[in-house]
């Protein structure tokens, strides 16, 4: 063969190369369309009767990110504090409260549809729970309906509130939920259990699941007598506190 011709071949194919190395990677034009609605037709619904509900006292946020309101404890190593951030950061609250004058954090709230009936949505309300208690924030679970009566969901945000700043050592209420009746005259009515000072004070929340803890007693072998916190799920979920 030609030494020219060899030469020749050798340089196109390095140009080639070097072409390919030096390139950029195409970036794929994505395509995307509007949701149009921030909100469903129930959380929109719900969120008017929240808005007159708290009034001029707090401000009321949508849709915001779980992780923009409950963060990982410091002290962690790198790898468990971003597996914890990941946990929360593709989630979100519907609506959460804030002071007006900083926008501190006052409550979240979370309507609960028939969406919330599914063992997946289950696992993630119960994870969302005991994320809140763990962070001493409090959570207020509401039963979506085709209607609410403001004066009941005022009292309910309000023992929500009163009830959370009310424990100590950092535990939290989270507040029971409200059921709805849409055959009261097309109102739903919400209801709500209330819980008395003494009650507040003793009850626990599991750091697990979110549910409430129970006061047990063993009753048999060498720690016979012996009183702890066992979780009102079980034998669903088996935390047991001393």
């Amino acid at each position: 063969m030609d030494i020219a011709l060899l030469f020749m071949l050798v340089f196109i194919v390095l140009f080639i190369v070097l072409q390919l190395l030096g390139s950029k990677p195409h970036q794929a034009a994505y395509s995307y369309q509007s949701t149009q609605y921030l909100l469903t037709k129930a959380e929109r619904s719900f969120f008017g009767a929240l808005v007159q509900a708290v009034g001029n006292d707090a401000l009321v946020f949508a849709k915001v990110r779980i992780a923009d309101v409950l963060v990982p404890i410091s002290g962690m190593n790198r790898r468990n504090w971003q597996r914890a951030f990941n946990k929360v950061s593709s989630k979100h609250f519907d609506f959460v409260l804030c002071n007006k004058d900083d926008c501190s954090l006052i409550l979240g709230v979370e309507l609960d549809d028939v969406s919330h009936n599914t063992k997946k949505a289950q696992q993630r309300d119960e994870f969302v729970n005991s994320a809140c208690a763990s962070a001493g924030f409090s959570l207020l679970r509401i039963k979506a309906a085709r209607a609410y009566v403001i004066a009941d969901l005022r009292q309910l945000i309000k023992d929500a509130i009163s009830t959370s700043d009310r424990i100590a050592n950092g535990e939290v209420i989270i507040a029971p939920e409200a059921y709805s009746d849409g055959n009261e005259s097309n109102t739903a009515q919400l209801t709500s259990h209330v819980m008395d000072e003494a009650e507040v004070q003793t009850q626990k929340i599991c750091p697990k699941c979110g549910k409430p803890m129970v006061l047990r007693t063993v009753k048999s072998g060498s720690n016979a007598g012996h009183e702890f916190w066992g979780c009102s799920s079980f034998p669903k979920c088996r935390c047991i506190l001393d």
